[in-house]
């Protein structure tokens, strides 16, 4: 049974070309990875996640937002098996309303 939750959770780091992949064919791809802390819900607040994402991710994007607060709608499956996801697996990425930053 699929389960869509909303979580909240701090971006702990960004590593470009954190993980390759290698096809039959001899192409392959690359992908950057950003790991998480999740802050809510209760019951997942503390784990760390590493996501890895797909396509090209731009300099502002919230993955790269080291300390910042995200929110963003997960089934919750996914979190409670695994700490490695795609960014597949993510939908309604968006910056915390109440963690914006200074300046």
């Amino acid at each position: 049974m699929t389960e869509v939750i909303q979580v909240r959770a701090v971006v702990l780091g960004y590593t470009p070309n954190a993980m390759d992949d290698s096809f039959d064919d001899g192409g392959f791809a690359v992908y950057d990875a950003a790991r998480i802390r999740v802050k809510a819900p209760d019951d997942l607040a503390g784990r760390e996640v590493t996501i890895y994402l797909t396509g090209e991710i731009p300099k502002d994007s919230l993955w790269r937002a080291i300390g910042r607060t995200i929110v963003f709608n997960i089934d919750k499956s996914r979190l409670v098996g695994g700490a490695t996801l795609f960014d597949g697996a993510v939908s309604g990425l968006r910056a915390d309303a109440a963690d914006q930053p200074k300046g």
